[in-house]
C-alpha cells in the first residue's frame, strides 16, 4: 500500500462548546463586499472613481453609497465580526422566506451604524 496514509482516532474527549463564538474572523484585508456594484470590474471602477474624487461617475457613486471618501484597503476586524453575526440571518430571511428588508437592515448593509458608533 505504498503512497497511502492511514489515520485513526486514539481518544475522544467531551468538551463544552459555545456556538456564540462561531464562526470567527481572525484576520483579513480590504473593505469587504459592496453589494450590487457590478462585480470585480464594477469594484475596480468604484475604486478608481473614489481615487480620482471628481467626475460624473464619482458623484454618482458617492451619492449611491452615501459617502464622500472610501478606503477599500482598510480592514476593520471588529466591524467584520459584527457583520458576520448579523448578515447571514438577514440574507437567509430575504432569500428563503421573502422577508421584506427593513430600513435598519439597509443601514446595516450600508454600514451606517459606524457613523453612529463614531459619534458616541
Amino acid at each position: 500500500m505504498r503512497g497511502k496514509s492511514w489515520y485513526w482516532v486514539e481518544s475522544v474527549e467531551k468538551a463544552e462548546v459555545n456556538f456564540k463564538d462561531f464562526p470567527k474572523i481572525l484576520e483579513g484585508e480590504g473593505f469587504g463586499i459592496i453589494e450590487d456594484c457590478g462585480g470585480v470590474s464594477g469594484l475596480a471602477d468604484l475604486a478608481n472613481a473614489f481615487k480620482m474624487k471628481k467626475g460624473e461617475q464619482y458623484l454618482e457613486l458617492s451619492l449611491w453609497l452615501g459617502v464622500d471618501t472610501l478606503d477599500l484597503k482598510t480592514f476593520d476586524l471588529e466591524d467584520m465580526k459584527f457583520r458576520l453575526k448579523k448578515m447571514p440571518k438577514i440574507y437567509k430571511e430575504i432569500y428563503e422566506y421573502d422577508h421584506e428588508v427593513t430600513q435598519k437592515e439597509i443601514d446595516l448593509f450600508e454600514r451606517k451604524y459606524k457613523d453612529k458608533l463614531s459619534r458616541n
